[in-house]
């Protein structure tokens, strides 16, 4: 049998009083990350290469931005993060979890992304998650562009990569003259 319940605790007891402020806490926190990912969002399609696009995937909980390629349907390497962690807004950090597809020549290719990647002091580059992680940490002074910056960086290094790859292949599968 399982411990006699006496009383209720304090802390469920400060939930249930307060529980509406906690909720409308939760969703402006939520909304305000939004507004936040939305500005970095548009500051970089105003900034993407010519004659690309800027595509953006959302759930509740995640976003994924890549940079797509007019010429072709295939999958290309993107960014994820997610889109509801605390130290979004405290303090001021972004996680970028880059990816690629999944066979072993295209991870590999996209990993030598990581070795050649230049990316302002506010960045760290590390492993795990994905081909690499990115922390940016914007603080408060401009946050948009010291957001928008490094991840666009991140995004056009992965859309190069992708657009060598795809040449580079298409040549190898190109018969020579006399063949």
């Amino acid at each position: 049998m399982s411990g006699e319940f006496e009383n209720f605790s304090e802390a469920a007891r400060l939930y249930a009083k307060y529980a509406g402020v906690v909720e409308e806490m939760r969703e402006l926190f939520v909304t305000n990350i939004s507004a936040f990912l939305d500005a970095v969002r548009d500051r970089m399609r105003s900034q993407v290469k010519d004659g690309c696009k800027l595509g953006e995937w959302r759930s509740d909980k995640y976003i994924n931005w890549w940079i797509e390629d007019p010429e072709s349907d295939d999958d290309c390497p993107y960014v994820w993060i997610e889109s509801q962690l605390p130290e979004i807004v405290e303090p001021g950090i972004l996680k970028l979890i880059a990816t690629a597809g999944s066979t072993r020549d295209r991870n590999q290719q996209f990993a030598a992304v990581r070795e050649t990647l230049r990316l302002p002091t506010n960045c760290e580059i590390t492993k795990g998650g994905g081909l690499f992680t990115v922390r940016v940490s914007y603080g408060d002074t401009d946050p948009i562009a010291n957001a928008a910056q490094p991840t666009l960086a991140i995004l056009t290094a992965l859309y190069d990569a992708d657009l060598n790859l795809r040449e580079t292949t298409k040549r190898a599968r190109t018969p020579k003259a006399g063949e």
